[in-house]
């Protein structure tokens, strides 16, 4: 099982697993906030995004040593709608870390470009 913080860690990294024109075209959707919503189903673990394309995409982000993307796309996994969706989980847990005192993350609700309320990503349970 993952260490506590390596899920946050390792979403860069799971972007160099993609082809390099995924990256660049996932970053553009990004980059364009074609990054509808970002919903956790389990923190940590499981998120699920809608990514505009020629129409709205549903993207499962799975985190198990590794991040695993899976779209509605006709490309089904490891697609730019994966990588634009990763780089919202990252963008949005680095919004949302508050450090305290004591040097411990606190993570509090933000909310996505509609204004509807994302439960913000949290570590695995150790």
């Amino acid at each position: 099982m993952a260490q506590t913080g390596d899920w946050f860690n390792n979403l860069t990294q799971s972007l160099a697993f993609f082809p390099l024109e995924t990256v660049r075209r996932g970053r553009a959707y990004f980059s364009k906030g074609q990054v509808l919503k970002l919903n956790c189903i389990e923190p940590g673990r499981h998120y699920r995004a809608v990514v505009q394309g020629r129409e709205d995409y549903q993207v499962d982000l799975h985190f198990d040593e590794n991040w695993e993307t899976s779209c509605s796309c006709p490309i089904g996994m490891s697609c730019k709608h994966g990588v634009a969706a990763l780089l919202r989980l990252r963008e949005q847990t680095e919004k949302n870390a508050v450090v305290t005192k004591a040097s411990t993350p606190s993570i509090r609700l933000s909310s996505n470009r509609n204004g509807e309320a994302i439960p913000a990503p949290q570590p695995p349970d150790s």
